[in-house]
C-alpha cells in the first residue's frame, strides 16, 4: 500500500527490513525476492531506473523457472526500465519473454502485450503491433490493459 500511496520512502524501509532479515528457508528467500522486486518497483516509481535494472537482474538470477508470477513481474519491470533508458529493442526482447514463458501469469501477461503494441511500431515491426494489439484485445478485453489501448492519447 505505501508504494500505492506514493509514500516512497516507508516503501523502501519496509523492503529493507525484510532485506535485512537473515532468517533463511524456502519462504524467506521468496520474500526476499518479492522485497527486491519490490524495492524495484519504488526506485521505477522515482525515475531510477538503472538503479532498478540491477535489483531485477538479481530477482531473474535467483528466480527458480517455475516461480511464473515472481519471474514476469521481474521481466516487466526489466523490460520497463530499458524503455525508460531508452533501449527499446532491449527491451521488447523483455516484454516477448513474458509473453512467451510466462503467459500463464495473466495480468503480466496482458501488460506485456500492450507494452508490445507500443514498441513492436518504435523498432519497425507495425504488423507485429497489431498482432500483440490483436492478442491483447481478444484474451483480455475487460483488462486495463485492453482499456488504455481503446482510451483517447492524451
Amino acid at each position: 500500500m505505501k508504494l500505492a500511496d506514493k509514500k516512497y520512502d516507508d516503501a523502501l524501509l519496509l523492503y529493507e527490513a525484510v532485506l535485512g532479515d537473515s532468517a533463511d528457508g524456502a519462504a524467506e528467500s521468496a520474500q526476499k525476492q518479492e522485497a527486491l522486486l519490490g524495492k524495484a518497483r519504488v526506485l521505477i516509481a522515482q525515475q531510477k531506473p538503472a538503479d532498478a535494472l540491477k535489483m531485477l537482474e538479481e530477482v531473474i538470477l535467483a528466480a527458480d523457472g517455475d516461480e511464473v508470477a515472481l519471474n514476469a513481474e521481474a521481466f516487466l519491470r526489466k523490460g520497463d526500465c530499458l524503455r525508460e533508458l531508452g533501449k527499446e529493442k532491449d527491451a521488447v526482447l523483455d516484454y516477448l519473454r513474458v509473453d512467451l514463458l510466462f503467459s500463464a501469469a495473466k495480468p503480466q501477461h496482458a501488460e506485456a502485450l500492450y507494452q508490445l503494441t507500443k514498441l513492436w511500431v518504435k523498432v519497425g515491426h507495425p504488423e507485429r503491433a497489431e498482432d500483440a494489439r490483436d492478442r491483447l484485445t481478444d484474451s483480455y478485453p475487460n483488462s486495463e490493459w485492453a482499456g488504455r489501448l481503446k482510451a483517447p492519447a492524451g
